[in-house]
């Protein structure tokens, strides 16, 4: 939460990271995992993972798809999700992602 408002919009259509200026639709959804880049410290981004990954470079600024695509390739998606303005524990934040994921893909 930046001063109060929405930083992750999660609904039936999909995702939107407000902070990041990125979403995807479930369909294209295919896990979600955490990430850490220092080992032993709490993780701070959630990686979406994607089916079509081309499908959400290519609504990235262009001078920034290539940048994406070496994202992509190193750690298998473009898609990472910061939690540092998510109000409340990367692990519940986590947790609520998944739950709401594995809601929408059982179709309810």
């Amino acid at each position: 939460m930046i001063k109060g408002k929405t930083a992750l919009e999660l609904n039936e259509k999909g995702t939107y990271d407000f902070i990041g200026f990125q979403n995807t639709t479930w369909d294209n959804v295919i896990g979600i995992r955490k990430t850490g880049f220092i080992k032993g410290v709490e993780f701070f981004h959630i990686r979406i993972l994607l089916l079509n990954k081309e499908e959400f470079i290519k609504h990235k600024y262009f001078l920034l798809r290539p940048f994406y695509r070496i994202i992509s390739f190193l750690s298998s998606t473009p898609f990472f999700i910061s939690l540092y303005f998510i109000d409340g524990t990367n692990e519940e934040i986590l947790q609520n992602i998944e739950d709401y994921y594995l809601q929408i893909k059982a179709g309810g």
